[in-house]
């Protein structure tokens, strides 16, 4: 007589469910199979298998007990029905954890009660699929994973009370498998979506994609392949207590052994909590200097979030292009020109303005170029320099309290208490007239405003003195000689002497506007092969470096870092996009405040300025911060003490970075404006009456260059480069230079609304003069 059939009752067997993957393998190994379901029709497989198939909702009462009277007999009850929650605990519905409790945990213990009558009289086995997740911590599943690692509790003590009754009780713990559930869960709960007003909003889209359980689907086993295995497992004659099953749930059943915590980094990274640190710790969590204060909250989020879906100003490819030329200067092998506006005005944009930067810019770099011998970088303070930090947020106009002028991007220099308060709507304003800019700067260019064939205007008629006169008047007449005999040859045809690079740059002060404009975007792949330096250095020190080379050494400025980027491997970064270089002010460079956490993450080239107040030790932390690659070129040391006291403490700063791993990879960059400000008395137009304004020396300004440029050469160092406050009009802020400005001659024409700049003759003569500084050092050292 043949045997009676084992019998097997599943709860939760869906179609692509592993319910209904397992009721197959048992299926096929033998056994009669109830698979159950809330609603049958899901079970449209298992019906063409042949395999019964039972109504069963394991939450209700009634339901489980309809279905107890349709089973005779039962050998093996497996309570496989369960569902899944995937929030963060501080998101969580309290409502829809109970829910998932309810079905993952009560309801199994009910089909359980309901069905152990006839399990007493087979002496049968009961079988609870909990998961891996009951003895890890998932970051996001706390809800499911708890529901898990109770059943697993009770599973385990229900084990040891039904054993004197000859009942069996297995637990399945299934890592990685193919299934529908997570689909399920989602559409069913909507649990895949960060509610609003989520502390994890910085980093939705990560955690979201968390939450919709993709990092779990790459690894996954086949449900088929799982099924069969756990078939095996339950069908032996001495089951194990514990099935550990599908991908990852071996070596998960390993790392148990672990001490507490040990997975917190496997985890982290696998759930993106990597990334949430890295967005939720960001620069709005720390403290910030220079700081804004809007009164109305609500047109500063209208205007933000406007400014995110506005294009980038600049592209990552010009970015790098930018980093490019900037590690040449850092390498030795180029020179760094910035200049422009001290607060650029919205007023500013407009043709003769901007074209009178450019072809100032494009005069000095020509005599920078012949005095240096060396490629030239021009960078502009402008498209974008709207913003300026001040000493005090209030000033007193006529008796009258206000908030101080903080530039154009902020508020107006109209002395009026409503107008001087910040408008966060002037934050569009700026964009749109850096766009402005841009976009006649980039045609302007193209068009030939920079074409080197082109006559400019090179009039020395304001230089006083002759014998100077002359000597400039040589330096340009060689430079033009030079272009002549180009074109006579025809090595200008397609030389690239029709238009020059120009890049823009600002002080990245209001972080607000500079958050909005970040993007995250491919790294570009213009990065070129790099040549070997060539310091400005004695003779005496070029030999002992040429010793070193054959002694199988060199100096750290001959490094080369070779870029991790390929073409079969595409990174992403974020790039400030309002501007191609922007730096960090004396004000805000403090290592643990918002700026410099901000700056941190962005790959655009990035320039700091070091003053008298910065310590040495504080150098190399701060370049730690934001250049922990050592990328040759990142960063630009701007100096600035002033004239009289440069000497004590430029030596201390380049002896710190040259004793670290810093050493060759940054630029080094003369400011000789910011450190040289002085008040003037003079009379006002029309009146006599006095009045204070500011305004810088010319000799005190080439006093601090001519000092960088000895102090760099002492110290086996290269002064890559100079930042001067200078616009392309005819103003009268600065005194000294050629023509012979005096304190009286600075009303004539005094138009700046913050610090004083070079006009268009004396920022070329300052041209001039450093190219006199370079040329005559490389005759001593020939």
């Amino acid at each position: 007589m043949t045997a009676p059939k084992r019998t097997v009752l599943l709860t939760g067997c869906s179609d692509g469910g592993l319910g209904a993957a397992l009721a197959v393998a048992l299926h096929e190994a033998g056994l009669h199979v109830y698979a159950t379901a809330r609603n049958v029709g899901k079970m449209i497989q298992l019906l063409a298998a042949g395999i019964q198939m039972l109504t069963l909702d394991v939450t209700s009462e009634a339901s489980i007990a309809a279905c107890v009277a349709q089973v005779p007999s039962l050998d093996m009850l497996i309570n496989n029905a369960g569902g899944g929650y995937s929030m963060p605990i501080s998101d969580l519905s309290i409502s829809e954890a109970k829910k998932v409790f309810d079905l993952n945990v009560w309801s199994c213990l009910a089909v359980t009660q309901a069905f152990l009558p006839l399990l007493l009289k087979s002496k049968g086995m009961v079988v609870n699929h909990t998961s891996v997740g009951s003895v890890c911590s998932i970051p996001f599943q706390a809800v499911y994973n708890a529901s898990k690692a109770a059943m697993a509790t009770f599973s385990d003590t229900q084990r040891l009370e039904l054993a004197p009754f000859g009942i069996t009780v297995v637990e399945i713990k299934t890592g990685g498998a193919q299934s529908n559930f997570l689909e399920n869960k989602h559409s069913e709960t909507k649990h895949a979506i960060l509610p609003e007003g989520s502390i994890y909003e910085p980093a939705r889209e990560a955690v979201e994609e968390v939450l919709r359980g993709e990092e779990f689907k790459k690894q996954m086993q086949p449900a088929e392949q799982w099924a069969r295995d756990v078939a095996k497992d339950l069908l032996r004659k001495r089951p194990p207590l514990v099935v550990w099953r599908g991908a990852n749930a071996g070596t998960v059943r390993l790392l148990t052994f672990l001490p507490n915590g040990a997975l917190d980094r496997t985890m982290k990274k696998m759930t993106k909590l990597d990334v949430v640190q890295k967005a939720v710790r960001n620069w709005r969590s720390k403290p910030a200097k220079q700081e804004v204060v809007y009164n109305d909250e609500a047109v500063l989020k209208k205007t933000v979030t406007k400014l995110n879906t506005l294009p980038p100003l600049v592209t990552s490819y010009e970015i790098q292009k930018l980093k490019n030329e900037l590690r040449e200067c850092a390498l030795g092998n180029a020179f760094l020109l910035q200049g422009g506006d001290c607060a650029e005005l919205f007023d500013y944009c407009n043709q003769n303005m901007i074209e009178a930067k450019i072809k100032l810019l494009l005069q000095m770099s020509l005599v920078l170029i012949y005095g240096a011998r060396k490629k030239v970088v021009r960078v502009a303070r402008m498209a974008g320099q709207y913003a300026k930090p001040r000493s005090s947020p209030m000033e007193t106009v006529d008796g009258v309290e206000m908030p101080s002028f903080r530039g154009d991007i902020l508020n107006s220099y109209e002395p009026d208490v409503k107008a001087r308060t910040p408008d966060p709507a002037r934050l569009l304003d700026a964009y749109y007239h850096s766009a402005s800019t841009l976009n006649y700067l980039r045609g302007a260019l193209s068009s030939g405003l920079a074409d080197m064939h082109a006559p400019l205007d090179w009039s020395l008629g304001h230089v006083v003195d002759s014998s100077i006169r002359n000597k400039y008047q040589q330096i340009v007449s060689r430079i033009i000689d030079t272009l002549e005999m180009m074109r006579t040859i025809g090595l200008d045809t397609g030389s690239g002497l029709e238009t020059v690079d120009l890049f823009t740059s600002h002080e990245g002060l209001l972080l607000e506007y500079e958050q909005a404009l970040t993007r995250r975007l491919r790294q570009p792949q213009n990065t070129p092969a790099l040549s070997q330096p060539q310091p400005q250095v004695s003779t005496t020190q070029k030999a002992s470096r040429s010793s070193s080379k054959t002694n199988g050494t060199s100096h750290p400025s001959t490094y080369v870092r070779k870029s991790s980027v390929s073409a079969s491997n595409p990174m992403m970064s974020h790039y400030n996009t309002s501007a191609h270089f922007i730096w960090i002010g004396d004000r805000t460079r403090q290592l643990t405040h918002a700026h410099v956490e901000y700056f941190r993450g962005i790959a655009n080239p990035i320039g700091v300025k070091v003053g008298p107040s910065m310590p040495p030790s504080d150098i190399v932390p701060l370049l730690d911060i934001l250049n922990p690659n050592h990328e040759v070129g990142k960063i630009v040391l701007i100096t600035r003490y002033g004239h009289d006291k440069i000497k004590d403490h430029l030596p201390a700063h380049i002896q710190a970075v040259q004793n670290s791993a810093h050493n060759g990879t940054v630029v080094w960059q003369c400011d000789p404006m910011h450190g040289n400000g002085r008040n003037a008395t003079v009379t006002v137009p029309g009146t006599e009456g006095k009045t204070t304004i500011k305004t810088r020396r010319f000799t005190d300004i080439l006093s601090e260059l001519q000092q960088a440029l000895l102090i760099h050469q002492e110290h086996d160092s290269y002064l890559g480069g100079m930042h001067l406050e200078l616009t392309g009009e005819a103003v009268t802020e600065c005194v000294g230079g050629a023509e012979g400005l005096t304190e009286e001659d600075l009303s004539l024409n005094y138009t700046t609304f913050c610090d004083p700049r070079l006009n268009e003759k004396q920022a070329l003569e300052l041209a001039f003069l450093v190219a006199g500084f370079y040329r005559e050092a490389a005759e001593r050292e020939h």
